[in-house]
């Protein structure tokens, strides 16, 4: 992201109301009026679905910097997801119509909110590729690539990279739309081929290469 855009994103959002969430709090429900746009101080922030069954899927993960819910807050649509705070997270939140006209005054900024549009569109286009084609080996090291591309620092540099964000089986099961147990399978066949491996609680990708190799992405 743009230093300068990120910046003016931020002392925008500043004026406004400051929220705190704590772990597994719902910050915004699907079909509900967003009370405002979000931006992510701090923290990382599931957006989900839920099935007349009740099973839960995991579309994308936002976190510091992100946005939300754009669908809304760009085009005026409907918000379809669920919002869950993943750990402590820190967010502001600016009235639609301020917003609106803010980035429209700010180019750098808008760029920065259509890189996010277009992380986002990817990210969605690569779970019906593996929903359409990927058997779950590839769709947990797809959820896991993704994790790592989007919330790592160094993941553009190749060789190892350490995932950021908190990632346990059941949060990729949801991702993967397969089970917790099929999860923790797949992340034991990834580990013991080396290409994932775990310091403390950090998920370590050991050859980003090889995991999109596995990955078909």
């Amino acid at each position: 992201m743009d230093p300068t855009s990120t910046q003016q994103l931020e002392e925008f959002f500043s004026h406004y109301t400051a929220m705190h969430y704590d772990k597994g709090e719902r910050i915004l429900r699907e079909y509900d009026a967003s009370p405002g746009v979000f931006y992510i101080r701090q923290g990382v922030i599931r957006v989900y679905l839920i099935s007349e069954e009740g099973n839960e899927l995991t579309a994308l993960m936002h976190s510091t910097h992100n946005i939300f819910p754009l669908r809304w807050a760009m085009a005026g649509l409907p918000n379809i997801y669920n919002y869950q705070s993943m750990n402590g997270t820190e967010v502001w939140r600016a009235p639609r119509e301020a917003f609106l006209d803010f980035i429209k005054e700010h180019p750098d900024s808008l760029m920065q909110v259509s890189q996010q549009l277009i992380m986002d569109c990817s990210a969605l286009v690569y779970r019906l590729q593996h929903t359409v084609f990927g058997n779950a080996y590839a769709k947990v090291a797809a959820v896991v690539l993704t994790a790592g591309k989007r919330f790592s620092a160094n993941s553009n540099t190749g060789g190892s990279v350490v995932v950021e964000v908190p990632l346990t089986h059941q949060q990729i099961a949801d991702s993967a739309g397969i089970t917790r147990e099929t999860a923790s399978l797949e992340m034991k066949k990834l580990k013991e081929e080396g290409l994932i491996s775990y310091k403390g609680r950090s998920l370590i990708i050991n050859d980003i290469e090889s995991l999109g190799k596995a990955s078909f992405l």
